[in-house]
């Protein structure tokens, strides 16, 4: 799960963030069933709905960069 993660802000893909979101989206429905069962798996569920949100807004941050046109570099236009 770390490793997707590390891949994930490595390589600045949109597909890797979402595959990494849904792979942290099973694990925190895995950690409310685990966190019936001891306080410390609470404070990992808090972690990882962290991490789900911090995937989820620079996965939103780097498709509106990627539907961006790409900047004109040193074109000018002459009247």
């Amino acid at each position: 799960m770390y490793y997707k993660g590390f891949v994930a802000l490595k390589s600045h893909k949109v597909t890797d963030f979402n595959q990494y979101m849904w792979i942290l989206l099973g694990t925190i429905f895995s950690r409310i069933i685990i966190g019936y069962f001891n306080i410390l798996h609470l404070v990992m569920f808090v972690m990882k709905v962290i991490l789900y949100l911090y995937s989820r807004l620079v996965q939103s941050m780097l498709m509106v960069i990627l539907l961006l046109p790409p900047p004109a570099l040193g074109l000018q236009i002459n009247n």
